[in-house]
């Protein structure tokens, strides 16, 4: 009897115990949520130190929620056009410590490379689009136009002689370009440069006729007295630019181009993580301090949705343009 006794008490305490681990075990991931990051953030950055992107990324960065920006680490890896860190990501474990500042190749590389590992729709998670910049048509000091309908005009009259310059097939610069040839119908040599360096000064010195340039670049060719600057591709004017039309202005609006910045990570991150990583680049993307540092950007601060959407859109854009380019 003492024995039966003793071994109801033992299944009491047990089951006791049992209720209690129940109780932790479903407290748990709660606790995991709220805790997050509890660890350090790789950020990969397709590009190598000291680019224009990665100096967006060490400014935005941290002005961003100090929860997160103080974990986040810059790791720069750069190589085949933004798809060998792409890759990396995709190879992450989805739990929001591995994450990837992304530009506008993301939705041109597929048309273009002989390859890719991953579906950039599919296997990774949006997060925000928090950045995009406008190009900026400029053309030779002595090209015979001042505004883009006598470019058009120009061009139409003179098939093929114009020659633009840019860093290669699918960068936005080329894309800008094709956009304008779709949209009028008008015919352009494409000359592939180096460096923007280098197309720059072909332009300045007569040896190009025009370049569409990111719109801080547009701005300083234009100031310079070098260069002439016609029109802007985006909805609205640059601020660096005010007295500079838009494509729109002119009745192109087809001529959209926007070279672009946004953060994504492993498809399958926890969607609570996926909001407070978003929270705070919307947060970093309306900081004065951050608007005033970059000027030339239109800083946007999306939701996860909008981004997703957005990159649907861009993707589609993407493929339909350079369907005719072969990949390289």
């Amino acid at each position: 009897m003492t024995q039966m006794k003793m071994n109801r008490r033992q299944m009491m305490l047990m089951a006791g115990a049992a209720a209690i681990a129940v109780t932790a075990s479903s407290m748990s991931p709660a606790h995991a949520q709220a805790a997050y990051p509890a660890d350090k953030i790789q950020m990969l950055l397709p590009f190598g130190a000291g680019g224009g992107q990665d100096e967006f990324a060490r400014r935005f960065i941290p002005r961003m929620d100090p929860a997160i920006s103080g974990q986040v680490f810059i790791d720069n890896r750069p190589g085949g056009n933004g798809i060998l860190a792409t890759e990396m990501l995709t190879k992450a474990k989805p739990n929001g410590y591995t994450l990837i500042q992304q530009t506008s190749s993301f939705t041109t590389n597929p048309f273009l490379a002989k390859s890719m590992k991953f579906d950039p729709l599919k296997d990774l998670d949006p997060i925000s689009l928090v950045a995009r910049t406008p190009h900026v048509l400029v053309v030779r000091k002595d090209f015979p136009a001042n505004t883009i309908a006598e470019f058009v005009e120009y061009a139409k009259a003179n098939p093929g002689t114009l020659n633009y310059g840019s860093g290669g097939i699918g960068s936005t610069n080329h894309i800008a370009a094709l956009l304008l040839e779709k949209a009028t119908g008008i015919e352009m040599e494409h000359i592939v440069y180096k460096s923007a360096t280098e197309y720059n000064n072909d332009l300045l010195g007569g040896r190009l006729d025009l370049v569409f340039a990111g719109s801080a670049q547009g701005a300083t060719l234009a100031n310079s007295g070098g260069v002439k600057a016609l029109g802007v591709t985006a909805d609205k004017r640059s601020g660096m630019l005010p007295d500079v039309p838009t494509f729109a202005e002119a009745g192109l609006p087809e001529v959209n181009a926007y070279s672009w910045t946004g953060y994504l990570a492993p498809a399958g991150t926890p969607p609570e993580i996926i909001e407070q990583l978003s929270a705070a680049m919307q947060k970093a993307a309306h900081d004065p301090e951050v608007q005033k540092a970059f000027p030339a950007h239109e800083l946007i601060g999306s939701t996860p949705e909008e981004f997703k959407t957005f990159l649907a859109e861009d993707y589609a854009k993407m493929g339909e343009l350079l369907k005719s380019v072969q990949p390289q």
